[in-house]
């Protein structure tokens, strides 16, 4: 019996650990808006939202603690973080606002149907693995795209957008492919 309690236990840390690390990405988007002028800054947060991205969904799958909600909460939290990003990133370097449209389409896509995934869902329906690969990879593009704007390599950053918004095309046809 008290075994199981311990497991139990741990199960329910996890769960709380991992909501933890997506919640730190909210908190990283609110230290942005008064630190977005320190290049260095801005690049060490950069590193460390990549890596909570990442590990979040990691212990998630380790642990067996994927829920709906922490899909959710993971899901605002990455957004949250990329939208105040290249808001001030695509402002204070001066791109034109084209730009940060096509930056942002996937993720504005993704949020409001993974928000309506969430809010109407049908019993069959397991928000907590709407994740797919193409998503993943447009989310490295992102991170590394905005890190090259950091570092104000505009026209890098913008070549390497040509290969986002492919994988962005992918990532919505394969969202609307599994949800339609």
């Amino acid at each position: 019996m008290t075994s199981f309690i311990k497991y139990d236990n741990i199960i329910c840390f996890m769960k709380r650990v991992v909501m933890g690390i997506s919640l730190i990405r909210i908190v990283i988007a609110v230290l942005v808006l008064f630190f977005y002028q320190n290049i260095w800054f801005l690049s060490v947060i950069l590193v460390i939202a990549g890596i909570t991205d990442l590990l979040d969904g990691y212990l998630a799958r380790k642990f067996n603690v994927a829920s709906d909600l922490g899909g959710f909460i993971d899901g605002i939290s990455d957004k949250v973080l990329i939208f105040v990003l290249a808001i001030l990133l695509f402002y204070t370097r001066e791109i034109h606002i084209g730009y940060l449209f096509l930056f942002l389409i996937r993720d504005i896509y993704v949020l409001v149907a993974v928000t309506w995934l969430y809010v109407f869902k049908t019993k069959d329906v397991n928000v907590a693995s709407t994740s797919h690969v193409m998503g993943k990879i447009s989310t490295v593009f992102q991170y590394i795209i905005l890190l090259l704007f950091v570092f104000e390599q505009i026209r890098v950053g913008l070549y390497l957008m040509v290969l986002l918004v492919i994988f962005s095309v992918l990532t919505i046809y394969q969202y609307h492919k599994r949800f339609p």
